[in-house]
């Protein structure tokens, strides 16, 4: 998520509101807008319907059975009083909604940390009213609705961002250095993992655990960052098949897994866990070295012949990395280090995941 202190961002004037959900995005699929949340505070969002009570509890919650009842979604994420006073110790003004956010002239952009079918709407939205966009992942959940967002930025020539902060890391960098220059020779195949056990902690009435809102479990919050990531090295998908399993958890699947194939040929392997220990791997297979990233931080080495080597790389601060480029963008700088075509193609991805997944077959990425 976005990071606490908003660095760059903040330094370019790009302020943002932090409103409560009273305003439609309008288009693109987009439903009632949840409001932004502002640079300093975007990290918590992803805390904020998260329950932190004792583990353990979903038993408890089986019992009470899977489908109890939820207030609206609208209810849910109507609760300012819950960022008050975190605004004021931060010296970050309230709107009453989005609408209010992006009619005022003193905002620049908005940074979206809000629910993910609300993205699209809020995008366009945000576009009309000449707004620069830093969106979080999974950008929309349709490739048509990324595909009307990012047209609605075009036309408005305003800046869009995606929150695929492992870009940024040290590692990254070095290992699609590698790629381009060939040092792996042919590639055949990669291997990748995120996971981790955030959904152990989602409360029942959270917006989380709407199984519409989150689509085979762990993708939205977590796996679409690996999707990026195998796009980014290999390149686009061309087709994927899924499976998909709800063991532990009570309303979401915990597991899902992805055969693809890539555009070149190459073929990967996918998973991503919701109800597990951290977990980060890439892994890549070429007819002269395999290269992995083990962690964020660590890459290993395996040559065909000779020595292999393990590097390790200083931690690096993804979060304010992103924001400080999307601020350097909207100041007429750099271009956001990620194009817009990879970032509507990791969407087609997890669209077609979702068909797969729901039909036992393989799916072509559109």
């Amino acid at each position: 998520m976005a990071d606490d202190r908003g660095g760059a961002a903040r330094a370019r004037r790009v302020r943002l509101g932090h409103g409560a959900p009273a305003a439609h995005g309008g288009g693109a699929g987009g439903d009632s807008g949840a409001g932004p949340q502002g640079i300093r505070g975007a990290r918590n969002a992803r805390r904020r319907d998260h329950w932190h009570g004792p583990r353990g509890t979903h038993a408890g919650r089986e019992r009470a059975g899977e489908e109890r009842r939820r207030p609206p979604l609208r209810r849910r994420l109507h609760r300012p009083e819950r960022a008050r006073d975190r605004a004021a110790r931060q010296g970050i003004r309230l709107h009453a909604g989005y609408e209010a956010v992006l009619a005022d002239p003193a905002v620049k952009a908005v940074v979206l940390a809000t629910p993910h079918r609300q993205h699209a709407g809020q995008v366009v939205a945000a576009a009309r009213a000449g707004k620069h966009v830093f969106v979080e992942k999974p950008f929309t959940l349709s490739k048509a609705s990324a595909e009307a967002a990012a047209a609605a930025c075009r036309e408005a020539g305003v800046v869009l961002a995606l929150g695929h902060n492992r870009r940024f890391l040290p590692a990254t960098a070095e290992m699609r250095r590698m790629v381009a220059e060939g040092a792996l020779g042919r590639l055949l195949h990669a291997e990748g993992n995120m996971s981790g056990p955030g959904a152990l902690g989602y409360a029942p009435e959270s917006w989380r655990s709407d199984r519409e809102e989150s689509p085979l479990g762990g993708m939205g919050g977590m796996g679409i960052r690996m999707v990026d990531m195998l796009i980014h090295l290999m390149g686009p998908l061309a087709s994927v098949s899924v499976a998909a399993a709800r063991q532990v958890l009570p309303g979401l699947d915990d597991t899902t897994a992805m055969l693809g194939r890539f555009a070149s040929g190459a073929t990967c392997t996918f998973a991503t866990l919701a109800a597990v220990p951290r977990h980060w791997r890439v892994t890549l297979f070429g007819t002269r070295e395999n290269l992995e990233m083990d962690g964020q931080d660590r890459l290993r080495f395996t040559p065909l012949e000779g020595e292999g080597w393990v590097r390790e790389f200083a931690k690096a601060d993804i979060e304010h990395a992103e924001l400080a480029a999307f601020a350097a963008a909207v100041a007429d700088g750099p271009a956001c280090p990620l194009p817009l075509e990879e970032a509507i193609h990791g969407v087609a991805v997890f669209e077609a995941m979702i068909g797969a997944a729901a039909s036992g077959g393989t799916y072509a990425v559109a």
